[in-house]
């Protein structure tokens, strides 16, 4: 089956998406099969995945991730192939997606002269209706497909984060070195167990925080790198110990909605994301063969 991966940082700005595409395409070169998931009403996922691929804001027509959580079309009906692997796209109409509706309207017509019945349904449905675990639900219909299924998320812990974070084995944690990121990471932490608390079989972990927008010799760097060790000591995982440098490929490849990968390989940037795919994937390993022993 394939892991499921979900890249999520409640603070925006801290190359949450550069990093699921950079990954994605570079997973994708070496020969895995990949899915990535746009849960960020922004589409910035979708922007990176190649010229118009993203879903622009005024159609609500196009298969996207909005039908398929509203389980108005099968999740494996909106993939498209991108230079990232295949890919479900967001729609902008996702920052104001609450939940699927609990009752049809057809439901509601064949049932609107019965009321006991009525109530009975609707009873049973607000019982057994948890809308953040519908990603969840819907990623087994697809997940024996791909190696690795990486989900992009929003800027802020809201049902959609709920969703990516339910769904997931693994959770990577891209942190920019400040104060601001670090309060947002243990906040994630915060939720993350409760999450555990809730769902005490349910196999979630942490498998590293990745610290962004870096420039090593600065004593910005050598100042948060500790309180990031000791933050990952505390949720039983690690600081990878590769970090992403930045550079000005970095930002002008955002500028024009390109992937690191394709736009500069051989920048900074890109040489951090390429080890950083394989100390990735090692960790995936190890961790995946503790999950079977353990």
């Amino acid at each position: 089956m394939g892991v499921v991966v979900t890249v999520v940082n409640q603070k925006g700005g801290v190359a949450k998406t550069t990093t699921v595409s950079a990954l994605a395409y570079i997973l994708r070169e070496k020969g895995y099969k990949v899915l990535c998931i746009d849960l960020d009403p922004q589409r910035n996922l979708d922007m990176l995945a190649g010229k118009g691929v993203a879903i622009p804001i005024n159609d609500l027509r196009t298969g996207s991730m909005l039908q398929v959580l509203n389980r108005e079309t099968p999740l494996k009906n909106i993939l498209i192939p991108t230079e990232l692997g295949d890919l479900a796209r967001a729609s902008s109409q996702l920052s104001s997606w609450t939940g699927r509706p609990v009752l049809t309207k057809a439901e509601f017509a064949s049932l609107r002269d019965k009321p006991e019945e009525l109530i009975h349904l609707l009873d049973e449905r607000f019982r057994t209706t948890d809308f953040s675990k519908e990603l969840g639900r819907l990623i087994p219909t697809v997940r024996d497909e791909y190696d690795y299924i990486l989900i992009d998320t929003n800027p802020s812990l809201t049902l959609l984060t709920l969703n990516g974070l339910y769904a997931a084995d693994y959770v990577l944690i891209p942190a920019f070195t400040e104060k601001s990121s670090r309060e947002a990471v243990i906040e994630l932490w915060n939720t993350i167990q409760g999450i555990l608390y809730y769902e005490p079989g349910k196999y979630l972990k942490v498998c590293g925080i990745l610290l962004t927008k870096v420039s090593q010799k600065t004593n910005l760097f050598r100042t948060y790198l500790l309180p990031f060790q000791k933050i990952a000591a505390q949720m039983g995982t690690v600081v990878f110990e590769t970090s992403i440098r930045n550079s000005v490929a970095a930002s002008e490849c955002m500028g024009r909605y390109e992937n690191i990968m394709k736009y500069s390989k051989n920048s900074p940037t890109g040489q951090s994301y390429a080890a950083f795919a394989e100390e990735f994937l090692a960790r995936i390993a190890a961790l995946e063969e503790a999950r079977t022993h353990g």
